[in-house]
């Protein structure tokens, strides 16, 4: 039985091969054979990110530590969870950056509201920096709700990694 983490996933990973397959080369035609494998668990996501930005962003895959093409960036595919308690909900998408040096180019589902976000993080923003958690983490804060968290504590002039959110995939692989 799937962990109810999964599930999310799951769902995550439906709602985003409806925004990426064409990116990465699939035809309408295709999509019945990609939802089933989607939702079967099947379909590793992360490598077809990973190919629609190579695709779009024209960038040679390499097979690099800490990295997933030519340029130093790497590609990210999270998905927003609860991360508190059902009595303190904490929503967020975290990943690791360790070896990371270059670009992250990071895609977010947000499986409640059903929306994507693309983030273009640089590495001055991540590199060297400790996090709350651990060092070589990211985490982007989303509202309980879904979607773009309301920065009630935020600090003027203050980088945020909302502040790299890009609006397009076509923005993201650029």
């Amino acid at each position: 039985m799937a962990s109810k983490y999964s599930k999310e996933t799951f769902k995550a990973d439906a709602i985003l091969l409806e925004h990426i397959y064409s990116h990465a080369g699939y035809s309408k035609s295709d999509l019945p054979v990609l939802r089933k494998a989607v939702k079967r668990g099947d379909l590793a996501m992360e490598s077809l990110v990973e190919n629609a930005v190579s695709r779009v962003g024209k960038l040679k895959r390499v097979d690099v530590i800490g990295m997933d093409h030519e340029d130093g960036s790497d590609t990210k595919k999270v998905t927003v969870v609860n991360q508190g308690t059902k009595l303190k909900p904490y929503r967020g998408a975290g990943f690791s950056t360790k070896n990371k040096k270059g670009v992250l180019r990071v895609v977010v589902v947000d499986p409640l509201i059903k929306k994507v976000f693309y983030f273009r993080i640089p590495p001055e923003f991540y590199v060297g920096v400790k996090q709350k958690r651990r060092e070589v983490a990211l985490r982007i804060r989303f509202h309980k709700d879904g979607g773009r968290p309301f920065f009630k504590d935020e600090i003027p002039n203050k980088k945020d990694v909302w502040s790299f959110e890009v609006k397009t995939f076509k923005k993201l692989c650029s």
